[in-house]
């Protein structure tokens, strides 16, 4: 397009006339490019007492490339390589732990289903064995406590999902909740 030279036209016309020469130059700029294979480009010019800019293409692609445009540079910004290997290494850790507590709750399962079975028997376990399970034990514990909280809360407004709540079946399970609790406190 060449040398551009900024300065102040006193005449109107004079100023008027060179914008629309500028303009006329700068659109076929733009035709050629957009011939190009993966070149997309776009141009906005809005002059002094126009009360539209003028698009070129179309309005629509010029908003369309500037949120593409605006979209790269914000992912730019964000993917710096320093930010992205912090953030993928806090993900692969987030489902490492994940993994390792479900592996870990099917190890104290599967041990669980032997002690049961008299496949082993609880003075063949280790301390770290025994440990797992009264951890396990107690975790799940306290998640029946919370369903039992919200059990009775349920049974206080009157039903739970539409079913009455039978009572004796109710406080079988808490009886039931507190011979474990001491089993386990003892143990």
């Amino acid at each position: 397009m060449g040398r551009l030279k900024l300065g102040w036209i006193e005449d109107n016309d004079r100023r008027i006339r060179i914008l629309n020469n500028v303009r006329v130059k700068m659109f076929r700029e733009i035709v050629y490019l957009n011939v190009l294979p993966r070149v997309m480009s776009c141009v906005m010019i809005k002059g002094p007492g126009e009360l539209e800019p003028t698009f070129l293409p179309t309005r629509e692609l010029v908003e369309r490339l500037s949120q593409r445009m605006q979209r790269s540079l914000r992912v730019k910004k964000d993917l710096n390589p320093e930010s992205f290997l912090e953030n993928y290494l806090a993900k692969m850790n987030v489902k490492l732990e994940k993994s390792r507590k479900a592996n870990l709750e099917k190890q104290i399962i599967y041990l669980f289903s032997q002690v049961e079975n008299n496949q082993v028997s609880v003075d063949e376990l280790s301390d770290e064995e025994i440990q797992g399970l009264l951890c396990f034990v107690k975790e799940n514990m306290e998640a029946f406590g919370k369903r039992l909280e919200n059990l009775r809360k349920a049974e206080d407004q009157g039903s739970v999902g539409g079913a009455e709540l039978d009572p004796d079946m109710l406080q079988e399970f808490i009886d039931m909740m507190k011979i474990n609790d001491k089993e386990a406190g003892t143990s």
